[in-house]
């Protein structure tokens, strides 16, 4: 008879493992009873155990409750060890679901102590896992990262002996190091993921994996990449029938358009899951994101007339319009006005040698670069054409600090292509003017012009200020 359970508990397994969750309950339901009868309690706790698993990830957290009281009893009559771990780290998990953050460490401390000397063990790094998750909730950044730091030398070890538990747990590992703002660390591992021979193989891990490219890119405001990655994630993923995963995929994917500011993008994500889930909760929810694409469309709008597409700085129209305006307002009040131009050194050489892709992506640096140094009214910096850049500011001091920035910024930058980490260098001309009474914008940028003139013929990559 023994051996009839432990193959419906295999079955019971594969079920979970490809997320029929619904199924495996039910042909666990469907033996408990009588594992009860004939007080197997070893048996009834594994499959007490199992059903656990299922709710977990089912999101029933509610029904768990009940299923920990009986697993306690199983293990109390036992007295197996295996019962007892299975037992701590379920409860620690429904703590965590429960919201109560504080009894979940202590429950995952418990199962860590166990398991100390048997770091191999496949609750070693889920518990690693919880314990991040449950420190990044109270803040306590440090004790997140020494935890994150234990999970990947076992799970790199079993890279090819497990590999979906290791494509699952460096997946998780990258979006808490996201939360710990080591977004460098987090974009290594994915890389190491994305070059996993077997990730191709399992669609929802691979969908999960390139979504969270997707993360990184939209954490470090590289938008457009952001948006490739997020679709390609939902092409793949839309076409698998796993309710929650796809649940959960979205509200990463919908969460990082509203960092971005896409409200359009995440509105039409937004209802993609209420048409998946029907939910209150997504209604509320795609009622909000509604209104805020509504009320930004307008200014969305305005914003894309005057936004170069490729770098998302300002475009040469808007500097045209608001050059003209601060020449005025500089000659009436009688305050000095400041541009510099720059462009990348080489640039068509560059394009020849590894193709426009790499240009664009240079071009994106440095975009993302300049939009940080803006300021309202006082400097901003707009692409003025193919590789070349203007700054205007009417603050001397700010100018200044702002062109050594961005030439010592981007000339230390690396632009990773193609598993190469390529550099590139700038070169700028800059003009201070006290006197504009005789100036046109025209003139002011022939002098800047002159200036960035002068860098080139002298060996390029430096910086000139007249």
């Amino acid at each position: 008879m023994q051996f009839y359970y432990d193959a419906q508990l295999k079955v019971a397994r594969e079920l979970f493992h490809k997320t029929q969750y619904d199924i495996a309950i039910s042909i666990l339901d469907e033996e408990i009873p009588k594992l009860e009868e004939t007080q197997n309690y070893q048996s009834l706790g594994e499959y007490i155990t199992l059903k656990i698993a299922c709710l977990f990830n089912k999101g029933d957290i509610q029904s768990v409750q009940p299923l920990l009281d009986q697993l306690k009893h199983c293990l109390l009559v036992s007295g197996h060890a295996d019962l007892q771990l299975n037992h701590l780290y379920h409860s620690a998990n429904f703590f965590y679901y429960s919201g109560d953050i504080e009894h979940s460490i202590e429950y995952n401390l418990k199962v860590l102590e166990i398991l100390e000397d048997t770091p191999s063990h496949q609750y070693y790094p889920a518990v690693c896992h919880n314990l991040v998750g449950c420190y990044i909730l109270l803040k306590d950044l440090e004790k997140a990262l020494h935890y994150s730091e234990k999970i990947y030398p076992i799970m790199n070890a079993a890279k090819h002996e497990q590999p979906i538990m290791y494509i699952y747990y460096m997946n998780t590992l990258a979006c808490y190091l996201f939360e710990l703002d080591k977004y460098d660390e987090s974009y290594k591992l994915l890389q190491e993921v994305l070059a996993h021979p077997l990730l191709k193989q399992d669609s929802k891990q691979y969908a999960t994996t390139i979504s969270n490219v997707g993360v990184y890119y939209s954490r470090t405001n590289q938008y457009q990449q952001a948006d490739d990655y997020f679709t390609e994630a939902w092409s793949i993923m839309k076409e698998i029938s796993d309710v929650q995963l796809k649940s959960r995929m979205l509200n990463t994917i919908i969460e990082s358009y509203e960092v971005m500011q896409d409200y359009k993008r995440a509105y039409e994500y937004a209802r993609i899951k209420n048409e998946l889930l029907e939910s209150e909760e997504s209604r509320r929810q795609l009622d909000r994101l509604h209104e805020f694409a509504l009320s930004t469309s307008k200014a969305a709008l305005n914003l894309l007339a005057y936004t170069d597409n490729l770098t998302q700085v300002y475009n040469r129209h808007y500097f045209e319009e608001e050059a003209e305006k601060w020449l005025l307002e500089a000659q009436s009040d009688s305050y000095p006005l400041c541009c510099a131009l720059f462009d990348i050194d080489d640039f068509k050489e560059k394009n020849d040698c590894y193709g426009h892709l790499l240009g664009d992506r240079i071009l994106q640096q440095i975009g993302e670069e300049a939009r940080k140094c803006n300021h309202t009214g006082k400097l901003f910096i707009a692409r003025y054409g193919g590789d070349e850049f203007i700054v205007m500011s009417k603050d001397p001091i700010l100018f200044k600090q702002t062109i050594e920035h961005l030439f010592s910024t981007l000339q230390a930058s690396e632009i990773l292509f193609e598993d190469k980490c390529l550099h590139f260098t700038i070169s700028l001309g800059a003009v201070i003017v006290e006197d504009l009474s005789d100036f046109t914008v025209s003139m002011l940028i022939q002098k800047a012009d002159e200036e960035l003139y002068k860098v080139k013929r002298n060996g390029k990559n430096a910086l000139s200020v007249l």
